[in-house]
This record gives structure tokens, C-alpha cells and sequence, in this order.
């Protein structure tokens, strides 16, 4: 069981309909009767029953939320010690693409140094992982998924060039035409975004290697392999080509639920995020 969902069903039982408990929580009806949905399929019982005047809880469905109770009462206890030691403890799991690693990587290191009972989960994945569900805390991606449940904040905005390393321009110097110039692209999903997208309808087209990942993709153009679309914070040294060429820009987004801010430890590094990113 996901203690969101766990949570949902407590606010079912303390107000008795979907509406008032979506207003509660900030979540849409249909959401909470979706997430009441999934819950009664992973426990296998009915929990509630639906009626035109309302929500009323099964006798394992009011079992159920008793427990959810207490350990909702557990955890402001422990949010409340937390906040009167001032010390944060607790583990932060965030699911990011491989180019935020270096980024990321930093923040972790900081945040951790400066508070010693949290720990820091990344997982680095193409995927977009299930926020909503619990399968991490928050999530750092360039796409907005629609979820109702969940709070999308810009953080900040990735603007895009052509780059080369100074072997590659050698190479391809009496080539310089988007056709025949060494070009270095990405896999699906990743070819995907508009800015992959301009590029090959731009013509480049003479591909030398497809990457399944945006570290895989800068490594080869740091190694010669060929000219590629890449963020320009992330370009380093490599030198920037086709500059009269204008690329569309992509939103970053940090993306978590509001269960997940109310707790403090991950309330503060969620804001060290926010720091950070309007920092760069």
C-alpha cells in the first residue's frame, strides 16, 4: 500500500464524500476516486461505499483508516520534533535524467554534509517516474505529464546550440553544410523533442552515433565523433557552430506531491533545489 493513498482514504472518512476530501487535499474528485480504486484492488477488499449522498466506509474500510490515522498522528509528532531540534532526518528520493547529474550530484553532496540524518536517493532514469504513487519524492523533468495530484514548478529554462569539439570542426571544416557535416543524434524517446526534431528538419542527416542517454550523446562529441544539439550549460569547452540557427528552448520542472512537502526534511531540500537552479 501507498501511504498516499492511505491518506486519501482518511480524508474520505473525516469528511464522508470525494468532493470535500479533493477540496482538502487539493486534489481533483475523480483523482480520489481513482486512488480509492487502486487501493481496494491492492488490498483486495471494498472499502467504500458510493452512494448519491456520499462516501460511507466498509467496517475493513473504517479498520483501515483508523490505522491511517494513527500513523498520520505519528508522523506530525515526529514533524514536530523535528522542527523543535532543528535537526532534519529522513531520506529524499528524486528521479532525474542523466543531464542533471552533475548538478544534482552537488546538491546532494551539501545538503547531506550540512544535515547528517538525511540521505539522498537519485535514480537516473529515461522514464518518467510515478510521483503520484510514491515511487519517489520528487522528480526533475523537461515534459509536463498533466497528473492533477501533483505540483509542477518552473525552475528553470534550457536554451539549445550545435557544438563540436576543435577535432571535429578540422575534420568537417570544407563540409560545413547541416547534410554533410558528422552528426551525433539520440535514440527514441529522447529524438523526440522539438529541438532534435528542428535538427532533423534541418538536414542533418549524416549520422555517425545515436546515444541512448544525453551523457552517452556529450561524450561522443567530446571525443570527435561529430556536431550534436546539446544544452549550452552543459557544452563546456566544445565550440559552438550554425549559430544562426535558432533552437527551441525546453522548461525544466521540478515535479512532487503536496504529501511530500508537508514533510520538513524534504520541504528544505526542495527549496535548496529552487535556490540553486535560479542561482545558475
Amino acid at each position: 500500500m501507498n501511504w498516499d493513498d492511505l491518506r486519501i482514504l482518511l480524508a474520505v472518512a473525516e469528511r464522508g464524500s470525494f468532493l470535500k476530501a479533493g477540496n482538502a487535499l487539493s486534489i481533483a474528485p475523480s483523482t480520489i476516486a481513482r486512488r480509492i480504486d487502486q487501493l481496494e484492488a491492492s488490498v483486495g477488499l471494498m472499502l467504500i461505499e458510493r452512494s448519491v449522498g456520499g462516501a460511507r466506509l466498509t467496517a475493513k474500510g473504517s479498520a483501515l483508516a483508523e490505522i491511517a490515522g494513527r500513523i498520520d498522528k505519528e508522523l506530525l509528532r515526529e514533524n514536530a520534533q523535528t522542527d523543535q531540534t532543528g535537526e532534519l532526518r529522513g531520506t529524499i528520493s528524486v528521479s532525474i535524467g542523466d543531464g542533471f547529474i552533475p548538478t544534482v550530484s552537488r546538491l546532494a553532496s551539501d545538503f547531506s554534509a550540512e544535515h547528517p540524518g538525511c540521505t539522498i536517493e537519485v535514480f537516473v532514469e529515461n522514464r518518467a517516474a510515478n510521483v503520484g504513487r510514491g515511487d519517489v519524492d520528487l522528480a526533475i523533468r523537461t515534459v509536463r505529464l498533466g497528473e492533477a495530484s501533483l505540483i509542477y514548478r518552473a525552475i528553470s529554462e534550457l536554451e539549445f546550440g550545435f557544438f563540436a569539439s576543435p577535432e571535429c570542426l578540422e575534420r568537417n571544416r570544407e563540409r560545413m553544410q547541416p547534410h554533410l557535416v558528422d552528426y551525433v543524434t539520440t535514440l527514441p524517446p529522447l529524438d523526440t523533442v522539438p529541438h532534435m526534431q528542428q535538427a532533423r528538419q534541418m538536414g542533418f542527416q549524416k549520422v555517425t552515433v545515436r546515444a541512448s542517454s544525453f551523457a552517452a550523446q556529450l561524450a561522443a562529441v567530446r571525443a570527435g565523433a561529430g556536431i550534436a544539439v546539446l544544452p549550452r550549460a552543459s557544452a563546456g569547452r566544445l565550440e559552438e557552430v550554425f549559430t544562426e540557427y535558432e533552437l527551441p528552448s525546453q522548461t525544466v520542472y521540478l515535479v512532487t506531491r503536496p504529501a511530500a512537502l508537508k514533510q520538513p526534511h524534504i520541504r528544505a531540500f526542495v527549496d535548496r533545489i529552487y535556490g540553486l537552479f535560479n542561482a545558475t
